[in-house]
């Protein structure tokens, strides 16, 4: 029986992610992040000084964080502030509305 389910996963994933990044590309037109989803060609930063990372995974979060990424800047202005996000969307979201922070990027799924 866990042989079975596990076939029928395996072929769905198969039916399914063309669909969705399908969906994704060319109906609603967004990028697919697919570099950074899979880890390839992430450039490490040159660090010097104090760094936080932030991360957030729906819209509710990164706007529940925009109070903290300001009082951060506030108390400390060298720190660097990396923001990551989960969902197209919270990315989209946090591009427009966080100020302070030095890099926004995807996180995907490693």
């Amino acid at each position: 029986m866990y042989f079975l389910y596990s076939f029928v996963l395996l072929l769905s994933c198969f039916f399914y992610l063309p669909l969705y990044f399908f969906k994704l590309k060319i109906v609603k037109g967004e990028s697919l992040y697919l570099k950074e989803r899979l880890g390839i060609n992430l450039q490490p930063e040159s660090q010097t000084g104090r760094s936080v990372w932030i991360h957030a995974v729906s819209v509710g979060e990164v706007l529940s964080l925009q109070k903290l990424i300001q009082d951060l800047k506030e108390k400390d202005p060298e720190c660097k502030i990396y923001f990551s996000s989960l969902t197209n969307a919270g990315l989209r979201v946090a591009q427009d509305r966080l100020i302070g922070v030095d890099k926004i990027f995807f996180k995907g799924w490693r």
